[in-house]
């Protein structure tokens, strides 16, 4: 679900609302003041976790139309967030903001709910929806449809990683060191993101830009190889070398947003010496999340993602990391396992664009903890000087 820009101060709130760009819409909720009670705000906020959307409080309905309505501040984004973390079940994740105004205490609050990874939300028993400018009750065959996609999403996830490694095309020039990085847009329709994009050529062009063609691949619709361009994401910053993940890729992008990410590490192969070169794991998630970011930009989705990772045709390898040498790689001890795999579920857009250091280390922790590093040694996402 496409939510709105927030403005970046009251004057902006008032020239969109005034044009109209800013209405009450299934992914957006005005309210003159805060509700009395607070049951009422939970269920308002529980509807819009459904499907991701916006709460603005100090916007008012009157009857010449809407009018921004500036509130006393004070406490106010503490208390919206304490109601969505305590009221519905199970809570939800919202970030708040205050747009002030030049009256020292007053502003308007907007609040960004994404859409949920737990998919639906009650309040007092009951599960919530929005439909147009109305929050409602679900219905019985929604609540169940969505439990039961709740409770499917690791075998979902885990099943997309498992069919990405089976259909390799084509196929990969070498089997020595292989990752895969996978990601699903939790809930999405089938076309959503390709929509945002509107036309088949627009999603390709997009996937080129980001995906710039290396080498004479054969081409395959909606399957890129080559490069990725980070200049999309600022956060990235600069690697001290454009060539750290010495690899071939295959990544497929799909109209829903998802994507596989296939990696042969050539660093990796058995003549080389000094083994598994373990930062080639770690860019691999890195590029990944790049990706979402790239692709959520694009499109102006915003998603909570899962994503799986997979390293496999590593067994009796040694790793190193950067700056060893690799006459000293013979006293590192094997890797003792041929597969690695593991899988997030649920993260949100802020954590992927703010925090991927946190999701590379969740994802690779434990192959390098087994290959006898610590993550420290092998995160190699500085920015040069």
């Amino acid at each position: 679900m496409t939510l709105p820009n927030r403005p970046r101060d009251l004057v902006e709130l008032r020239e969109r609302v005034a044009s109209g760009e800013l209405r009450e819409s299934r992914v957006l909720e005005f309210k003159r003041q805060f509700p009395g009670n607070n049951k009422a705000l939970a269920k308002a906020i529980a509807g819009l976790a459904a499907d991701g959307g916006v709460l603005v409080i100090g916007v008012a309905e009157t009857e010449s139309g809407l009018e921004v309505t500036p509130i006393d501040c004070e406490g106010v984004r503490e208390r919206v967030e304490n109601i969505a973390r305590d009221n519905p079940q199970p809570p939800v994740r919202i970030t708040s903001y205050i747009l002030e105004s030049d009256t020292p205490g007053l502003g308007v609050l907007w609040a960004e709910i994404p859409a949920s990874p737990e998919l639906a939300h009650e309040v007092d028993g009951t599960y919530y929806a929005r439909d147009d400018t109305q929050t409602r009750p679900m219905r019985d065959p929604e609540v169940a449809d969505r439990l039961a996609l709740r409770r499917d999403r690791p075998r979902l996830i885990l099943e997309a990683l498992r069919e990405a490694l089976e259909r390799e095309e084509p196929p990969a020039p070498s089997l020595h060191g292989r990752t895969c990085v996978v990601a699903r847009p939790i809930d999405a329709s089938g076309d959503e993101f390709f929509q945002a994009t509107r036309s088949h050529d627009a999603w390709d062009d997009f996937a080129y830009s980001l995906l710039p063609p290396g080498g004479s691949l054969p081409p395959v619709p909606h399957r890129y190889w080559g490069q990725i361009s980070h200049r999309f994401a600022d956060y990235v910053g600069h690697f001290r070398s454009p060539n750290l993940l010495p690899s071939y890729r295959d990544i497929e992008l799909q109209e829903n947003g998802a994507f596989r990410h296939l990696s042969y590490c050539l660093d990796w192969y058995e003549p080389n010496v000094g083994g598994v070169f373990l930062p080639s794991a770690t860019h691999a998630c890195r590029e990944a999340i790049s990706l979402i970011v790239a692709v959520q930009e694009r499109t102006g989705q915003r998603r909570m993602w899962d994503l799986a990772l997979s390293i496999s045709d590593v067994s009796g390898r040694r790793a190193r990391t950067q700056g060893i040498d690799p006459r000293l790689t013979p006293h590192q001890l094997p890797i003792p396992r041929d597969q690695y795999s593991a899988h997030l579920l649920g993260m949100s857009t802020a954590r992927i664009a703010n925090d991927p250091r946190s999701l590379v280390e969740a994802l690779t922790g434990r192959f390098i903890a087994e290959s006898g590093f610590e993550f420290e040694s092998v995160w190699p996402c500085e920015a040069s000087a």
